[in-house]
């Protein structure tokens, strides 16, 4: 799966992946290029808020704009084997951020240092 801006896009797409409330899902293998979801506070181009059970795996984010990922409030959830690159720059926020929650795993993932580089996986 690959999602990624394209300049013939008429309209401002802010594009990314966000899950709120979920259990029990997996993103695997997504390339994900040039994500404008988020902002200074939080988010990415992967986007997870007060989820449970959740597997990030295997996915190629690059250059996004705030961050690669994000969690905040997730319990019991592994990101592992991810690829979160700006190859023209620096992310404005950490590589991978956790806020809160607790039992998170993240293993195994190549991550550039964002300007706020501070968080896990980072």
């Amino acid at each position: 799966h690959s999602l990624d801006h394209n300049p013939d896009y008429r309209d401002p797409v802010v594009n990314g992946v966000t899950l709120r409330n979920c259990d029990g899902v997996i993103i695997n293998g997504l390339l994900l290029e040039g994500a404008d979801a988020g902002d200074e506070r939080e988010g990415g181009a992967i986007e997870l808020f007060d989820c449970a059970h959740v597997t990030v795996t295997g996915c190629q984010l690059f250059e996004p704009k705030w961050r690669g990922l994000y969690a905040r409030n997730c319990t019991h959830s592994r990101i592992a084997d991810c690829i979160v690159r700006h190859r023209t720059g620096r992310m404005r926020g950490a590589g991978i951020q956790i806020d809160g929650g607790s039992a998170i795993e993240v293993h195994g993932c190549l991550v550039d240092r964002g300007r706020a580089a501070r968080s896990a996986g980072s």
